[in-house]
């Protein structure tokens, strides 16, 4: 396993701090985002104190943020050992998948008796600078829309607090999603899904909408086996 190589990355002069965000918070937040994006990939060693001069800090707030990115199953402390971004766990990520696909196709139902001309247009925006995101390779920008069309069902649901649930499924297979959309064919399919959503969305067709929303999340379970198979030694297991 490679050492995480990290050049010295200090906090923008005079930004040290946000006003409501402590140092290891911080530190946190931005670790937790490589890692789901696989700027810190999977299996790689962390070391503390290399990672304290890159912030420009102490060891402490690094060690308090190894710890809460442990509670969140992101890296492993292990004693004597060291401590590593955790390996793709496939058990759990069917899990979220499960979990997401529960609430988001019941969520669904609900939106489409209670939504809005101007939600619906909405989406449709949503959906349309996706597929320009996708065609042009922005992948940071097509994963900020895949995100808010999956919020804004939640939210024109009136559960809208739902989506902390759907939140926590969706950051456990994160790294997959991420890891898939590097393959062929598969930016565009998560845009034509979204399309296909929406179409029933529009018709009122609860049943079709729940379906396609269902197939929607369920392409990423079938991700799981490719993904699997080009980076094995990204995964706990191997994923079946």
């Amino acid at each position: 396993m490679a050492a995480v190589s990290i050049a010295p990355i200090p906090f923008p002069a005079g930004r040290l701090l946000q006003p409501r965000e402590t140092t290891s918070r911080q530190i946190q937040q931005r670790l937790r985002a490589e890692i789901l994006t696989c700027v810190l990939r999977p299996g790689d060693v962390m070391q503390e104190r290399d990672l304290a001069t890159a912030f420009g800090v102490s060891r402490t707030p690094v060690r308090e943020a190894f710890l809460r990115l442990a509670d969140e199953g992101l890296i492993e402390m292990r004693p004597q050992s060291g401590t590593y971004i955790a390996l793709l766990d496939a058990v759990a990520i069917r899990e979220a998948l499960f979990i997401r696909a529960a609430v988001e196709t019941a969520a669904i139902r609900r939106a489409i008796a209670r939504m809005t001309a101007n939600e619906i247009g909405r989406l449709s925006d949503m959906v349309a600078r996706h597929a320009t995101a996708a065609k042009r390779g922005d992948a940071p920008a097509a994963a900020e829309l895949d995100t808010a069309f999956h919020r804004a069902i939640l939210d024109a649901s009136g559960f809208g607090g739902a989506w902390r649930v759907v939140r926590e499924a969706r950051d456990h297979h994160a790294r997959l999603h991420h890891l898939s959309r590097s393959m062929p064919g598969v930016p565009k399919r998560v845009v034509e899904q979204h399309r296909l959503i929406l179409k029933a969305i529009r018709a009122g067709d609860a049943d079709t909408a729940a379906a396609r929303l269902g197939e929607h999340i369920e392409a990423n379970a079938q991700d799981l086996t490719s993904v699997s198979e080009r980076f094995p030694e990204y995964f706990s297991a191997v994923a079946r």
